[in-house]
Parts: structure tokens; sequence; C-alpha cells
């Protein structure tokens, strides 16, 4: 689940710098394979940022039950893997309501 956060944010990123770029060499550049190429570089990370949505809120929902199921007798809550799995979900749904 944190990895797809992280990916999410990276192709967030990505799509800025491209727009950016492809913007410029469209003004610049005579190059129209560059340009092509540059589009397609876009348009791939455009296309990663659903991919990592999607994958979020189920990993979520995963993380979730298994902390049910392997802490019904309270436990485990008091365990450094509990207190990071809470602060996952957590970032996740905060996360979640800023996309």
């Amino acid at each position: 689940m944190n990895r797809s956060v992280k990916d999410y944010k990276y192709y967030e990123k990505e799509v800025a710098t491209q727009t950016g770029k492809v913007e410029e060499l469209k003004k610049t550049c005579d190059d129209e394979g560059k340009v092509r190429q540059n589009e397609e570089n876009l348009a791939e990370s455009i296309a990663m940022l659903p991919n990592c949505k999607a994958k979020i809120a189920p990993a979520r929902e995963d993380l979730h039950a298994v902390m049910e199921q392997v802490d019904e007798a309270n436990e485990f809550r008091e365990t450094e893997d509990y207190k990071k799995a809470v602060l996952a979900i957590e970032e996740a749904d905060a996360f979640l309501l800023t996309i």
C-alpha cells in the first residue's frame, strides 16, 4: 500500500514535469520525433495514475482485515508492527481524500 502511494506521488510529479517539457519542446524544438516521444512518455505517466490509485484502497482494506484477524484478543496492539500498520492505514486514508 505504501508503495502504491509512493508510486502515485512519483507519477503525479512526472506528469507535471513531462507536461512542462512537452510544452517547451512544442515551442522550441523542430524535431517532431522528440516531441512525439515526450508526449508518449507523458501519456504513459498519466495512464499509471489510475492504476496506482486502484491499488491503494483494496490494499488498505486487506491490511485492515488482517489486523482485525490477528488482533482479536488485543494482544498485538502494542507491537511496533501493529502501530506501523495503523499509521499506514491512516496515511492511506488521508491520501485517498486528496486524490
